[in-house]
């Protein structure tokens, strides 16, 4: 209505993008999508009261933003800007262990914060992927909270449990990283 540009942030996986795509995929076949455009009679009614019409534009914007590394986003003909995200740990002390070079290579299994609760109920017990390192010839470093630790029992000897490491400290030590795929880690 006022002509401003507008562009979508994404901060992991377009799944809105690929729904929309796939919309109109089904809207083109021959006979159409029967039930409609789920997001337009969705958003239609809001959209009417502002006094805007439901377009690719006001679902998709002009352009979108992408944090994902090219590779692993969902393939789209949306038109995107890649954005390299540059992490950033607020300023913490440097655990003296995380001085001294590992004896062994380094493998960082982190869950990020997000996924702290949803692997709990993943149906894949943490105690497990913990027994599966244990006889590997390497020293892990697992991010693991309280709540975690609580359904792990035994803790490998060669597990190093933190509730929090800056990654920007802790990865350069690494030689690997188990993690779930998070935008934030």
């Amino acid at each position: 209505v006022c002509g401003a540009a507008h562009a979508r942030l994404m901060w992991g996986l377009d799944y809105f993008g690929w729904i929309r795509e796939r919309c109109a995929r089904l809207a083109a076949r021959p006979g159409g999508n029967p039930v409609g455009d789920p997001l337009v009679r969705l958003a239609e009614p809001m959209h009417r009261r502002f006094g805007y019409d439901s377009d690719e534009e006001m679902f998709l914007g002009q352009w979108t933003v992408d944090l994902m590394p090219p590779g692993m986003r969902l393939p789209l003909d949306t038109r995107s800007v890649s954005l390299r995200a540059v992490p950033y740990q607020q300023t913490s002390v440097m655990p003296p262990w995380l001085r001294e070079r590992p004896e062994r290579p380094r493998v960082c299994l982190t869950l990020g914060v997000t996924g702290r609760e949803r692997f709990i109920n993943s149906g894949v017990p943490l105690s497990e992927v913990l027994d599966m390192m244990s006889g590997l010839d390497v020293e892990v470093v697992a991010t693991l909270n309280a709540d975690q630790l609580a359904s792990v029992g035994q803790v490998p000897s060669n597990v190093r449990t933190v509730d929090y490491v800056p990654l920007n400290q802790l990865l350069p030590t690494c030689s690997a990283i188990v993690h779930h795929g998070g935008a934030g880690t």
